[in-house]
């Protein structure tokens, strides 16, 4: 057989991704490209060792992409809030039959939009979970013994009958 051009590969490869991921065998797949089933053997890992390349994330670029996008975002929300602060201003023309005689400006104070400031706390949030800033809330486990009491029953009981359902739980997972 004759060796395959890039542009041919390319084209191939494509070919047995889709026969490949809809369940053809490779012997299959040789017949419909007339090549080898060694050549259609060496295609598919290289689609695998592509798909996988593919697969890969690098989580530091994605996450300083992420925080780059939220800092942006902050921007705006401040840039926003500080419009939202500014003097509003109407203007109204007055005059009477002979026309316009004179222009009238009002301008009123603003206390600003405090959805920007709500924005502008989320970016914050985001940030914060981002870099896992938040401690975890602590839970107090001594407190569930006291409700079962109250609710009549025995906490010692009620524990072992966790552990054990735990178990047999645990068991049923393992490989025989």
């Amino acid at each position: 057989m004759a060796r395959r051009s890039k542009f041919q590969r390319e084209k191939d490869l494509q070919s047995t991704a889709r026969l490949y991921l809809s369940g053809h065998t490779q012997v299959d797949i040789a017949d419909a490209q007339s090549v080898t089933q060694v050549t259609v053997s060496n295609d598919i890992k290289e689609l695998q060792r592509r798909w996988l390349d593919a697969s890969i994330v690098d989580f530091d670029s994605m996450r300083a992409q992420e925080l780059a996008k939220i800092d942006a975002l902050e921007i705006e929300y401040w840039d926003a809030w500080r419009r939202s602060k500014k003097d509003a201003e109407t203007v109204r023309q007055e005059g009477g039959a002979s026309g316009v005689e004179k222009i009238v400006r009002t301008k009123r104070g603003q206390v600003g939009d405090q959805r920007y400031l709500a924005g502008v706390a989320w970016c914050i949030e985001q940030r914060r979970k981002m870099f896992g800033l938040d401690a975890p809330q602590k839970v107090a486990v001594t407190d569930w013994r006291r409700e079962v009491e109250e609710a009549g029953l025995s906490a010692s009981d009620l524990f072992n009958t966790m552990v054990s359902e735990y178990m047999v739980a645990i068991e049923k997972d393992q490989p025989k």
